[in-house]
């Protein structure tokens, strides 16, 4: 299966046995607080607040909510609000994290730091499941936040990180396609050698549970139409799960242009962790990060 909306994917979170705990490191932001308040009245989570109590409590009150809603840990500034988080999670606390009023590099720290137990042998990497104007079905992207300019043994990681949960949250065999500029390998043009050795591994069992495709233009992996014309063989053009990027700035740039230009919403994931890591662009929509929440959710249910 795929999910053709978002929809679909939170009837799925209202299906879980129990609810998740999220806990937010740097909890005073308003779009964050937004965010998890709607959760909470939906009934996909609780959560923890990490963050200055204070600062808190005035955002709460400003949307009317109830404080007594959440729990609420006091961080002093001069102290890491991801480390708080995580000593939470170890201690039983709470399921996954949440990027909240902190830098993304401060928010890892911690997460990397070997003492705290989340490493699990392979790369962090990001992904997002998407809503695309125009396309019939959810579509994820990889890597927009973490890995710049990721060599073939990253991109491998990206691969396995991003099908692993996605086959957590019910797709079964996902359809990966490898983007380049063009769909013939061409020496000069590194990406296209990394797409051509990623479908050996495919094909070798190396990158297992998924279908890769690569080297692949972006408009024949999004349209049947497209790919008709240029005369491509391929029967998932248009029915792509995974597109991967070739580094951090073309997929940084395509997810806010889904998301900003085309009015898309982008649920954002770190992968690779032993435990799900809400994680978007700060300026992100309440949408975004509510969406955020509800994927991270229904993977730590699947841990």
């Amino acid at each position: 299966m795929s999910y053709k909306n978002f929809d679909q994917m939170i009837l799925q979170v209202y299906g879980l046995k129990s609810k998740r705990r999220v806990v937010v490191a740097g909890a005073d932001e308003a779009h964050v607080i937004e965010a998890v308040f709607k959760a909470q009245k939906e009934k996909i989570i609780d959560s923890v607040l990490v963050g200055n109590k204070k600062r808190i409590l005035e955002i709460i009150r400003s949307f009317e909510y109830n404080a007594s809603d959440c729990e609420i840990v006091d961080c002093p500034d001069n102290v890491n609000p991801s480390q708080v988080g995580i000593d939470i999670i170890n201690a039983g606390g709470g399921d996954f994290l949440m990027k909240g009023r902190i830098e993304t590099k401060e928010l890892l720290k911690p997460v990397v730091d070997k003492k705290n137990k989340l490493y699990t042998g392979r790369l962090m990497t990001h992904y997002t499941l998407s809503r695309v104007p125009g396309c019939r079905k959810l579509v994820s992207l990889t890597d927009s936040v973490i890995q710049i300019y990721p060599d073939l043994t990253a991109k491998k990681d990206m691969i396995l990180n991003a099908v692993e949960n996605l086959i957590r949250i019910g797709y079964e065999r996902p359809k990966v396609a490898v983007i380049c500029p063009v769909e013939k390998v061409n020496p000069k043009i590194i990406e296209t050698l990394d797409a051509e050795a990623l479908v050996e591994m495919n094909q070798s069992g190396e990158i297992d549970n998924c279908d890769i495709v690569g080297p692949i233009s972006y408009d024949l992996a999004m349209s049947k139409e497209s790919a008709q014309i240029k005369g491509y063989d391929c029967p998932w053009s248009e029915e792509f799960d995974l597109l991967v990027l070739p580094n951090l700035i073309s997929a940084n740039v395509l997810g806010k242009s889904w998301a900003v230009t085309a009015g898309g919403c982008n649920a954002g994931m770190l992968a690779g962790a032993r435990i799900p890591i809400t994680l978007v662009s700060r300026g992100a929509a309440p949408e975004e990060k509510f969406m955020s929440i509800a994927l991270c959710a229904l993977c730590a249910d699947m841990n």
